[in-house]
Order: C-alpha cells, then sequence, then structure tokens
C-alpha cells in the first residue's frame, strides 16, 4: 500500500518521530543512499525552499552529474551533527537554557 501526504512545517519532524517510536518508520542512521530534497525535508524538518538554499550556500553539497538534486548521506550527518554542536554550545553560553 502506498498512501501520499502532503505536509509542510514542524510538523513534518513530529510525524517522522511518531512514526518511528510506532515502528512505522525505520530511522535512517544506516542510510547509504544520497538524500533527494524531498527525503531532506523529511529528514531534517526544514521546508524545501530551506532545503534548496542550504544547497545553494554550499552548506549541504549536491553530488554533480547527475539529473536530480541529491545530497551525500556523510554530508548531511556531517551538517546534522555541527548543528547539534552548536545548539549546545548555545545552552552553555545561556547557562543551560535553549
Amino acid at each position: 500500500m502506498k498512501i501520499e501526504l502532503e505536509v509542510s512545517g514542524a510538523v513534518v519532524g513530529a510525524i517522522v518521530e511518531a512514526m518511528k517510536r510506532e515502528g512505522l518508520a525505520v530511522p535512517a542512521e544506516g542510510r547509504m543512499a544520497p538524500f533527494s530534497v524531498e527525503e531532506l525535508v523529511l529528514e531534517t524538518g526544514i521546508s524545501e525552499t530551506g532545503v534548496r538554499r542550504l544547497i545553494e550556500s554550499g552548506a549541504l553539497p549536491r553530488i554533480e552529474g547527475v539529473g536530480r538534486v541529491l545530497v551525500p548521506v556523510n554530508a548531511v550527518r556531517q551538517w546534522q551533527e555541527g548543528k547539534r554542536k552548536s545548539a549546545v554550545c548555545v545552552a552553555r553560553r545561556e547557562g543551560g537554557r535553549r
């Protein structure tokens, strides 16, 4: 069965987390295939426009020579880790508040 649903904004992250808790979605930690823009929207909870801006700015590199926009998994994981580290630094600077 295939179900398509169009959702945007912060709701996406909440839906993905709920699906993972219920065993309806498999966490992507072991993922090998590059991410499409649509998959990055689901993975990060960022809007499609935001994901495209990250790619255009070079924050997330695009795989060259393919017809669609694809981003390597390792680049996404490094970006996510850097984002987590910067959130921790901000929290420490603010005395533990975020």
